[in-house]
């Protein structure tokens, strides 16, 4: 049995893991010349789809003229809509905005991580069915390590009863603490596949208005509240996903040797010259060059004298193989060009990338600077899957790997002399206040927690304190009534706090205490603000991307009206924080501080 309709969850922030996906959809990113978004609607094909809804924030325009090129060239017989999300939804949050097309059906559900040649989708859709589930979440099983920072736990019956991600940071297990006999590396973790099957009576659970709200983090905790089952599919794995460079590269070669009808799909546009050789349209190639297949050239190529494509190899449309270079085991882009007696092995070269006149590129990552927009802070040099990363720039474009080396040691002057004034400067404020708190009630003048730092290290965060003393055990009672969404506590008229903390907490002198953590390297003037990584489970890709940049006394979030904005917007002013970090930025944010306190806001 099949069904009639699926999503597909485009996911828009990019990382460091996959830093393609800072300035390029992913599901836009070529995988055999096709944008991996024709590649799972051709899988939801096979599995019986006929209406596909894409749901898409930050790249929506783009993604939406690629859904009308896959309606109109693919012809694939699936009719493909995107929906903008007005807001960061999160998963389940964009499943919830999308009702209207779900209607009464059972739906499937692809996150852009899927990738799934050869798997059986009506196999899952009918062991959903017979499973009594209102949500069945495809699980694999896998190692410890890196796969085990997430892990679903399950009941006997396969129902979810816990879904935990950690951050490398907080991965304190000993791999030796394994059962009798039992080989750390073959311990059971099971992790998403990225795959899930919903029916109505789930998607009834997400609130009409939700926010921003999670599958695995919120909706499943929510299934478990309201009584209505959610399962888990274990399958064997790892199951084909693109979750970073290593398994983008690995999609690329698996596809270009698919066999059987996958293969047609794949060469459908493009004719073959020899054994395992196919070309698009007007493809040149001089006599002297030797391609070894599997190699797809797109239209338009141009393979100099000499060259020689030894496959796995796939060359997007205009690409260009100059005199005596050689390409083997790689993957290039659109308009991607690779110089004269250069050599480009185990590669991917993203579009308009180029390798120059006589380089040695092997395990390398090449992209586009110019192409980014902003995150230079999250494009790393080198990468966790072995690739080395190499941003390429015009002669009068200034190398992003220079501006961000400036930036972070302007940053880090500026903190430190700025800090260390401020600090002298309004000694007699702080004495002051110090007196204030210690004769209002006797307690602690200093109130100071575990704050999560860049990179998820511990610091202690340090503010003038502005609560009773017992503050943390009356949390959970007044927990219920807080004023924001999401992981945050915060009440308008907090009972907790006292008279001449309501004083500092209106005038953000609370804060003045974080100069020395700024002083001490934990914090900056500038950067998203300090949390417990418990606040942070809330949104892990969200929790991810902030944790690249330090932590600030101010930021974005803050002066956009913190207190007035909802979590989605404090999501998207991290994120664009850490994208486009830069001197102009901090500069606007600290000018903005000021007229915000001169205001008399609150930060």
């Amino acid at each position: 049995m099949s069904v009639t309709k699926a999503v597909i969850l485009a996911g828009d922030p990019g990382s460091a893991r996959f830093p393609f996906a800072n300035y390029y959809p992913k599901l836009g990113l070529p995988v055999a010349n096709e944008p991996l978004l024709c590649h799972l609607v051709h899988h939801l094909l096979v599995a019986g789809v006929s209406e596909v809804a894409v749901s898409a924030g930050e790249h929506f325009a783009l993604l939406k003229a690629m859904a009308g090129r896959v309606n109109r060239q693919c012809d694939l017989g699936v009719r493909v809509r995107v929906v903008k999300e007005p807001i960061p939804l999160g998963t389940a949050g964009a499943l919830g905005n999308l009702r209207g097309f779900v209607g009464d059906s059972t739906v499937l559900v692809l996150t852009s991580s899927a990738f799934l040649p050869g798997y059986d989708l009506r196999g899952v859709v009918d062991r959903h069915r017979s499973s009594g589930a209102a949500l069945t979440a495809v699980v694999e099983r896998c190692g410890p390590r890196p796969a085990s920072l997430e892990n679903f736990k399950l009941d006997p019956d396969g129902r979810i009863r816990e879904y935990i991600i950690l951050h490398a940071s907080r991965d304190r297990r000993d791999p030796a603490r394994c059962l009798p006999g039992q080989h750390p590396e073959r311990r059971e973790h099971l992790c998403s596949a990225g795959i899930y099957v919903v029916d109505p009576e789930a998607l009834a659970v997400i609130p009409e208005r939700s926010g921003y709200m999670d599958i695995n983090e919120q909706l499943l905790p929510a299934l478990q509240r309201a009584g209505v089952p959610a399962k888990a599919m274990p399958v064997d794995g790892p199951l084909p996903k693109i979750i970073g460079l290593l398994q983008y590269f690995e999609a690329n070669r698996r596809t270009l040797l698919l066999p059987g009808e996958d293969q047609d799909f794949v060469f459908r546009n493009s004719r073959q010259i020899g054994e395992k050789v196919w070309v698009g349209r007007d493809v040149e190639i001089a006599d002297g060059a030797r391609i070894v297949g599997p190699v797809l050239l797109g239209d338009r190529c141009h393979i100099a004298e000499g060259a020689e494509i030894v496959g796995p190899v796939a060359i997007g449309a205009d690409g260009h193989v100059e005199t005596g270079a050689r390409v083997e085991n790689s993957f290039l882009g659109v308009a991607s060009r690779v110089g004269r007696m250069a050599s480009v092995e185990g590669s991917l070269v993203a579009e308009r990338g180029v390798v120059r006149k006589g380089e040695r590129l092997r395990q390398g990552v090449v992209v586009n600077a110019k192409d980014l927009r902003g995150g230079i802070s999250l494009v790393p040099l080198t990468h966790d899957d072995g690739f080395r990363v190499i941003l390429r720039h015009g002669r009068f474009v200034p190398s992003i790997v220079n501006r961000r080396r400036f930036f972070f040691v302007v940053k880090r002057l500026v903190d430190l002399t700025a800090s260390a004034a401020m600090l002298v400067v309004l000694s007699p404020v702080l004495a002051v206040i110090a007196a204030a708190i210690r004769i209002s009630d006797g307690g602690p003048v200093i109130y100071s927690q575990e704050r999560c730092g860049r990179g998820g290290r511990s610091f202690k965060m340090y503010k003038f304190r502005t609560m009773v003393v017992n503050a943390h055990e009356m949390q959970r009672e007044l927990a219920a009534k807080k004023d924001v969404d999401g992981p945050m506590f915060k009440l308008e008229n907090d009972p907790r706090v006292t008279r001449i903390g309501r004083f500092l907490r209106d005038t953000s002198l609370d804060e003045l205490p974080q100069l020395v953590n700024v002083l001490k390297s934990e914090m900056s003037l500038v950067g998203p603000r300090p949390l417990v990584m418990e606040e942070m489970d809330f949104a892990p890709v969200w929790r991810d991307i902030r944790l690249q940049a330090t932590p600030g006394i101010t930021g974005l979030w803050q002066v956009n009206g913190r207190d007035k904005v909802s979590f989605h917007d404090w999501i998207k002013n991290d994120i664009r924080y850490v994208k486009e970090q830069s001197p102009a930025l901090d500069a606007k944010i600290l000018l903005s501080t000021f007229k915000v306190l001169r205001n008399g806001r609150r930060l």
